[in-house]
Parts: C-alpha cells; structure tokens; sequence
C-alpha cells in the first residue's frame, strides 16, 4: 500500500499513525486495511477544537476527556493554555516521598485539579481536586506502583488540559544494608 508509519502510540501495543501515498485517498485506504486480519481498527485522522466552552455544570468530573498529552490549544477567545512541566519521560517517584509536580499556565484564572494515571492516560484518579494556579504543587506519591504514570492538570471545568508528554515510574522504596 505504501504507507509508512508517521508516529507510535506507547498506551497501546501496535497503535500507529500513519502517512498516506499522495495518490491514495482515505476512504480506499481505510478499505484495504480493514481487508487486512493483523488490522482490529482504522479510522481517519480527525482533528477537533472545542469552539465554545460547554456550559455544563458537571463538565469538570469529566475525568475521562483527555488531549494524549499534548500541550492545550486555547479555548476560543480566551488563549488559555497549561503545559505539564514535571514529572518528566522516564523519571523514577518514589512512593512515600513528596516530589513537586511543576505546570506553566497562560491566559487562565481559577485554579486548577490534578490528576494521576497508572495506565498511561487512559484511567484517572485525582491528586488534588482544587489548587492555586501557581505552578506548583506538592504530593507525597502514593502506590500501587506503575511504569506507565501520567499527571494532568486542568482548569477546574476540565476544558483546558495538559498531560505529562510521557510515562514516568512510581516505584517502591528500595533498602540497601
């Protein structure tokens, strides 16, 4: 077919984008993958952009709406924008430990929650579900331990979002006699 694989995604083995031949239109495409058996999904590459802010009042327990870590793009009018600073690809928390989790914001007033993945984006539980906006927050990890890890901080209505760019470990507390 001639496609040649653009990016791999970490949160599930085999997941991949990939970047068409010019001659070869997505419906066709889509076709012929669906044709292969190693294939189990296929859909063309949307792009979305909230165009308003909802005005749903439990729209910030939405815990599952999640950007793949990648940096906010602004809600409309407004060019607010948060960016996970830390923890950072590949660092090791340690559970029991206080560690400071770091995020720039722009264009946002309010404060912010965070939350904490143990699968690499796809469940969230909270660390803390209302805190300043000043870029800092401090948290004594807490188990099970994982190596697939995510922070995400938003605002508190959950539109505007960021997730660390990468898995980082939460590992036990080792002792050496």
């Amino acid at each position: 077919m001639g496609a040649s694989a653009v990016k791999r995604f970490g949160t599930l083995d085999g997941l991949e984008l990939v970047k068409l031949p010019r001659r070869l239109k997505v419906e066709e495409a889509i076709r012929l993958y669906r044709r292969m058996p190693a294939v189990l999904y296929v859909e063309p590459n949307f792009i979305v952009q909230a165009l308003v802010v909802p005005n749903d009042p439990q729209l910030g327990l939405l815990w599952g709406l999640d950007n793949g870590g990648n940096t906010s793009r602004g809600v409309s009018g407004t060019g607010a924008q948060i960016t996970v600073q830390t923890p950072r690809a590949g660092e090791a928390w340690y559970i029991n430990r206080n560690v400071t989790i770091r995020w720039a914001s722009r264009g946002l007033s309010g404060n912010v929650k965070i939350g904490i993945s143990r699968d690499g984006g796809i469940n969230w539980q909270p660390v803390q579900s209302n805190t300043s906006n000043d870029g800092e927050q401090t948290w004594k990890v807490t188990g099970p331990a994982t190596r697939r890890g995510r922070i995400r901080v938003c605002n508190l209505s959950g539109v505007v979002c960021d997730t660390s760019d990468a898995n980082f470990t939460i590992q036990r507390d080792v002792l050496i006699n």
